[in-house]
């Protein structure tokens, strides 16, 4: 059979993105250059392969002899460009695969955001306890609370999913974000003869600790089910989440949303697989609602294959004032992604591919 699960060592343009937070972590950078010296020192693979690697996805052909092989992502710029605000930054990954069923994933985040490009909003009447505010800030998709500004310097309040504000002291134009995270995934292998498939992933580690406030745990249950249809060359896909993280108080968040992956080249003919090796484009189609108190988002994402991975998104969606009594807006944002990937270990004596 044939598997497709969201590798969750590189987001997709429409996954949640957990690294909105600034920060350091230094103690990530031996890792760093470990990945890089791993990612540029292995030889070129063999083309007989049992996993083709893609970004922000794998293809995993089912395997009877224990597979394991472990592949390297380099994403040397990602991009989301909102109307008013640029995020950008570069991620290092590597996901371990064994006997495609279970995969262990690290992910490492540089990345810097432009806080002084927002969308300002007059809030109504005398929102949030009876606090007097002057007005809000909105970048990166977060919608900020301006305190006071001196001296190139901003002093915000960030509100949490429930409603706490928390202060965050933001020097300069742009701040940077090191991140760390470490998740897990179990694949479930569907009944033979059902096009169909889950699986179970728990990002169990996500730290990001910020100077002024703290330190983010973030930690996401993401719960999915597949279906293979018309002709096995869209692969439909339903989500369930619920994301806790925790600055000063814990939240809980829950998300239902849903894909569409149209994929031209993908084939299941009797015993016979072709892979997305040579495929130009995957579309993704994403629905879904979104973190805040209620809305809905969507977007396509068009996933380029060739001898590196790339992706241009649109998503757009409307969303709640996010309990300051602003009146819902529209909002749209494009994302690009660039990505090199390697498989850099792999059994020479794997065997072949086979269908279930």
């Amino acid at each position: 059979m044939t598997l497709i699960w969201r590798s969750y060592a590189g987001k997709s343009s429409f996954e949640k993105n957990v690294f909105r937070r600034s920060g350091r972590l230094t103690s990530v950078l031996p890792i760093f250059f470990f990945f890089l010296w791993s990612f540029a020192s292995y030889s070129q693979q063999d083309s007989n392969q049992v996993e083709e690697h893609v970004f922000n996805y794998s293809v995993v052909l089912n395997n009877p002899a224990e597979v394991k092989n472990l592949t390297v992502s380099f994403c040397p710029l990602y991009m989301d460009l909102w109307p008013q605000n640029v995020n950008m930054g570069a991620d290092l990954s590597a996901a371990l695969n064994y006997r495609n069923k279970f995969a262990l994933n690290f992910t490492f985040r540089h990345a810097y955001k432009d806080k002084f490009r927002g969308v300002v909003y007059e809030p109504k009447g005398n929102p949030a306890g009876g606090k007097k505010m002057t007005k809000l800030v909105e970048f990166g998709g977060e919608i900020y609370l301006v305190k006071k500004e001196k001296d190139k310097k901003i002093t915000v309040s960030m509100l949490t999913p429930e409603g706490e504000q928390v202060e965050l002291n933001l020097p300069g134009k742009t701040f940077n974000i090191h991140s760390l995270r470490v998740g897990g995934t179990y694949m479930k292998t569907p009944i033979a003869g059902r096009a169909g498939s889950f699986y179970a992933n728990v990002d169990s580690i996500s730290i990001e600790p910020i100077e002024y406030a703290g330190i983010w745990y973030y930690t996401v249950a993401d719960i999915a089910g597949f279906y293979l249809g018309y002709k096995n060359k869209i692969v439909w896909e339903l989500h369930a989440d619920v994301e806790y993280f925790g600055l000063n108080k814990t939240s809980f968040i829950t998300e239902v949303y849903a894909d569409a992956f149209y994929m031209p080249i993908l084939k299941l003919d009797k015993m016979e697989v072709q892979t997305l090796e040579n495929t130009n484009y995957i579309a993704d189609v994403d629905v879904a609602t979104p973190k805040q108190n209620w809305g809905i988002r969507a977007g396509l994402n068009i996933i380029g294959l060739n001898k590196f991975d790339w992706s241009l998104g649109l998503e757009g969606g409307i969303r709640p004032g996010v309990n300051f009594g602003l009146e819902e807006s529209w909002y749209t944002v494009i994302k690009i992604n660039f990505c090199f990937s390697k498989k850099v270990f792999e059994p020479k004596d794997a065997a072949a591919p086979l269908i279930e």
